[in-house]
């Protein structure tokens, strides 16, 4: 640690001091230092800070402390030895790297109805450890400190880590992984304790997720998506027991059953299916349980849009293919050819698009062709049907007399009509 780290410190220390009116200390891990006070430190927190029977305490509890805050990702808050409450978040000397060299902490801090129970505590803890009362004669620094609420605890912790980071005494991106790595293994320790209920066959159940996973996937909704990442990271870490490999064969074979499921609906490209492998060798990649999690949720998440992109261009040419040719004799398997998706994918798309089935939707088109022709053209009732598709007349007065209420006839006249009125 060089001049210029300390300098950084100083300036991190004044910040916190001129934003949350608490001053702040700066721990050295190394013991390179004494520790640094902010103007507005708590005097009996520095008092015990450079106490010859306290400093060892307070110095493990920073240690502990910064840890959590580094291990979650954000400005931790704890609860001392003596009874008080603090706000840490960890400092490195090297921002890129995993070594924890210090921290930075705001201290003496105290939550809404906390004070008057802890100060009796306090004074009764420090007059053991100091029969004099000298220091527990510092306690009454404290009859001016407001409690905190925890919209107090919060912001304060958040101005700390964005003080922090911006000066260069930790890596932001680092730290905003590591608040992503817990937050995710929160949630699947979760899901792990859910399958453990559970008396089925484990690899069953995590097949059955994998499959769930992919139709989440094929949807398109991210919100089902993450639930059903989780559930079955939940499973494979619960089933792996801790073995990386196992983990990494559950996820492949889930990556498998994806792309057999949307290759099967026809929603998958060439270069989609293709980019299996290059996804088996970023997970083959990662050496840590945790990071292999995330990367997996990752991948997948980033599917969706790939995917969307994928069933729009499936359905564009749905429709295409439809309202072109609409005048042939059309089957749902002739669309499904031309899309180059399966008669199930037809179907599905046309339902999610126009609330209509197949053969629904391409009367609806040959009914619109067929009104046009009768108002713009002289062509006869017969001629009109064969033009859009009809081979029978009668079934295409009968349609047309479904969709208008109306027969073509009565349609056409109901035009001139109108027009001889104006």
């Amino acid at each position: 640690m060089d001049e210029l780290f300390y300098k950084k410190v100083e300036n991190v220390l004044s910040d916190i001091e001129n934003y949350a009116r608490y001053g702040a200390v700066f721990y050295d891990f190394e013991g390179k230092s004494r520790p640094m006070f902010g103007g507005a430190f708590c005097r009996l927190c520095a008092a015990c800070v450079e106490g010859a029977k306290m400093s060892g305490q307070c110095l493990q509890n920073a240690k502990s402390a910064s840890y959590q805050a580094w291990l979650r990702g954000e400005a931790y808050t704890f609860k001392c030895w003596l009874g008080l409450y603090g706000i840490i978040v960890p400092v490195c000397s090297e921002p890129d790297g995993d070594r924890i060299d210090g921290a930075i902490e705001i201290g003496g801090l105290f939550p809404e109805g906390a004070f008057q129970r802890s100060t009796y505590q306090i004074m009764a803890t420090l007059n053991k450890l100091d029969p004099s009362g000298r220091i527990s004669g510092l306690v009454s620094a404290f009859q001016g400190t407001e409690e905190m609420g925890q919209m107090d605890f919060r912001s304060f912790g958040e101005f700390m880590k964005e003080a922090v980071c911006s000066s260069g005494l930790l890596d932001p991106g680092r730290f905003s992984l590591n608040a992503e790595i817990w937050s995710q293994q929160n949630r699947i320790s979760g899901r792990a304790e859910d399958l453990r209920a559970i008396s089925m066959d484990k690899e069953r159940v995590i097949c059955f997720l994998a499959l769930e996973m992919a139709k989440a996937s094929d949807s398109g909704d991210e919100r089902i998506l993450r639930r059903r990442i989780d559930e079955f990271l939940g499973a494979t870490t619960a089933e792996s027991s801790g073995n990386l490999e196992a983990l990494r064969s559950s996820m492949l074979v889930a990556l498998a059953m994806m792309r057999m499921h949307r290759a099967r609906r026809g929603g998958a490209t060439p270069a989609q299916l293709s980019d299996f492998s290059l996804e088996v060798e970023n997970l083959s990649k990662e050496s840590g349980a945790e990071q292999l999690c995330l990367k997996f949720q990752k991948m997948l998440l980033s599917q969706p849009e790939s995917a969307k992109v994928a069933r729009t261009e499936t359905l564009r040419k749905i429709l295409h293919f439809i309202g072109t040719r609409f005048h042939e004799d059309m089957k749902v398997e002739d669309v499904a050819s031309y899309a180059g998706a399966s008669a199930s994918t037809v179907m599905h798309r046309l339902r999610d698009e126009t609330g209509m089935s197949f053969s629904e939707h391409l009367n609806a088109t040959r009914m619109k062709e067929a009104k046009r022709l009768l108002a713009y053209t002289d062509l006869s009732v017969g001629e009109i049907a064969g033009k859009c598709g009809f081979a029978d007349q009668s079934y295409f007065s009968k349609v047309f007399l479904k969709h208008i209420s109306m027969t073509p006839r009565e349609f056409r006249r109901m035009l001139v009509k109108g027009s001889s009125l104006q």
